[in-house]
């Protein structure tokens, strides 16, 4: 429904309209009012929607990164628990060892391949289309934020594993 359709509706419904108010006459007269508004919060509420739609898809570029986005995430939160075993098949009874840490490091250097190697393609994309740097940036920043989640399910998996503390220099 349309803002003219509803005013449409309350006309010939009977209703006195003063301002942006209609007065209703009638319960049945409330009901098709009360139905009409919700009907137009709907429509302003998909229309927001819509809105915040196109906002994140203003270029051209955008379908781009969001490919790579979608597949440098995939990547990162599927090899993840590939990595966690690795490590707990690897470490084996060295708990807490400075092996153990090595092998973490290890470990969360694949992360670190895989998220650099999304970048890589995020500066072929500028390079080969000449996207601005806002853009690769709001990117950049939503690719490191899976990174860092992933980073941190990591540690956390594998430092509780191996009953290892994890150390101030073992950041993302």
């Amino acid at each position: 429904f349309s803002v003219c359709a509803a005013l449409l509706i309350s006309v010939l419904a009977g209703c006195n309209i003063h301002g942006n108010t209609a007065q209703p006459t009638s319960a049945s007269e409330t009901t098709a009012q009360m139905t009409t508004a919700a009907q137009t919060r709907q429509t302003d509420s998909d229309t927001t929607d819509n809105l915040i739609a196109e906002e994140e898809s203003t270029t051209p570029n955008t379908a781009l990164f969001a490919e790579v986005y979608d597949e440098y995430t995939e990547a990162l939160i599927s090899k993840t628990p590939v990595l966690i075993s690795e490590f707990t098949a690897e470490a084996g009874n060295f708990a807490g060892s400075d092996y153990t840490t090595a092998i973490l490091e290890e470990k969360k250097g694949e992360l670190s391949d895989i998220f650099n190697e999304g970048l890589a393609r995020y500066v072929m994309i500028v390079g080969d289309t000449g996207a601005d740097n806002e853009e690769y940036e709001y990117w950049h920043n939503k690719l490191e934020a899976i990174y860092n989640a992933q980073v941190e399910e990591l540690l956390s998996s594998c430092s509780a594993q191996n009953g290892m503390e994890l150390s101030e220099d073992m950041d993302y």
